[in-house]
């Protein structure tokens, strides 16, 4: 069974943009070993404390947004290691969109982030070949790395489909 790691990230980091404890739990990877990057893949679970009574959604808080692209230009690993069924994957992407907005979906309480393909495909492909290098250092293959790239692609665009 694989190992989920969960990391925890305070309003106070956040409003603080201190991406420091992140980085000293997860460095630049260069100190890992084979097994430990092996392990990372698909297993981290980010959860952000502190804006439970904040209405917006988190990627549209300014301060979560800033964090979240320091962390990324700093760390640029998240769809390699990022639990891609996890609630909280898509929020470090989706706060490296410049035109981005929430809808609701008509009689739900259901909330889904509307932002434009073009600029998502966009990043996707700066982030995958972060991604792709990990997997190729690790010997996943390019099996697997189709498979976890249409897995993203289908949990960010909702279907199938290609850049």
């Amino acid at each position: 069974m694989k190992t989920i790691i969960i990391h925890e990230i305070s309003q106070r980091e956040i409003e603080d943009c201190d991406i420091n404890p992140f980085v000293s739990r997860f460095g630049s990877l260069t100190n890992f070993t084979s097994d430990e990057i092996l392990g990372l893949c698909d297993s981290l679970v980010l959860s952000v404390r502190g804006y439970d009574i904040d209405v917006r959604e988190l990627y549209l808080i300014p301060e979560v947004r800033a964090y979240f692209k320091e962390q990324i230009r700093w760390w640029p690993y998240w769809l390699y290691a990022g639990k891609v069924d996890a609630d909280s994957f898509g929020v470090p992407l989706l706060c490296l969109m410049e035109s981005l907005d929430s809808v609701t979906v008509d009689g739900r309480s259901e909330v889904s982030a509307h932002f434009d393909i073009k600029e998502m495909s966009n990043v996707l492909l700066e982030l995958f070949p972060w991604m792709n290098q990990l997997c190729d250092k690790v010997d996943l293959g390019d099996n697997y790395i189709e498979r976890r790239t249409t897995a993203i692609l289908r949990r960010l665009f909702g279907k199938e489909c290609s850049l």
